[in-house]
Parts: C-alpha cells; sequence; structure tokens
C-alpha cells in the first residue's frame, strides 16, 4: 500500500477479497480482526463486495460458520449448528452456564440467544 493512501480508497480485485477467508480460517478470527492486516482491504470494502457478489457473501458466511463459537460470538454471526446446538443443550436441561462452557461462551451469550430462539 503506498504511503498516506487510505485502504478504502484502493482497488481490490477478487483475490485480495478472497484472500481474506483462509486468513479467518488459520487464525480463528472475524472479520474486524482480519482486516487490522494492512495487506487486506478494509472490512468496510468487503463488505460492499459481498452485498454485489451473492457468491462471495455465501463463501463468507460459510467461512464464520466454520469458525469456533467463541470466534461466532465476537462477530456476532452464529451458524445454524450453534443454534441447533443451543436447543440440544436447553432440551437436556443445562444452565446458562454449563451450556456456555460445553460451547465455549459466556453465560449471557447463551442468555441472550436462547431469549432470541424462544
Amino acid at each position: 500500500m503506498a504511503i498516506g493512501m487510505s485502504k478504502k480508497k484502493i482497488k481490490y480485485s477478487r483475490k485480495d477479497y478472497e484472500n481474506v477467508l483462509p486468513v479467518m480460517l488459520k487464525c480463528k478470527i472475524t472479520l474486524n480482526e482480519a482486516c487490522m492486516d494492512k495487506d487486506l482491504p478494509a472490512r468496510s470494502s468487503i463488505l460492499d463486495y459481498a452485498a454485489s457478489n451473492p457468491e462471495f457473501r455465501k463463501k463468507l458466511l460459510d467461512t464464520y460458520y466454520a469458525l469456533p463459537y467463541v470466534v461466532q460470538a465476537r462477530a456476532a454471526i452464529f451458524s445454524p449448528q450453534f443454534y441447533e446446538d443451543l436447543r440440544r443443550l436447553k432440551g437436556k436441561g443445562f444452565s446458562y452456564k454449563k451450556i456456555g462452557r460445553r460451547l465455549g461462551i459466556s453465560h449471557k451469550t447463551v442468555s441472550k440467544r436462547i431469549k432470541q430462539i424462544s
């Protein structure tokens, strides 16, 4: 990146956007965290690209869904599998704290998400 240029003003290629996804998976980080890398596009650029490209948007969501629940919680984007696991553990009568420990997230997140699905 040239000195003095904002990441937002750079024109990125499809490959540049695609490069974000393996970084997220390898490092187990959110899009926000991945975009802190100076060599990757800005978060807003990636989200704009995802909005205009349904194929990339699906890949981005699939990447989030493949991340551990604790990372999904940091991004507040949860996979359908998370909600299935949440329902299953709630159905078994586990407390929010136990569910949180099993899923690797806080009991407050469990409480909030259970309220959403109830």
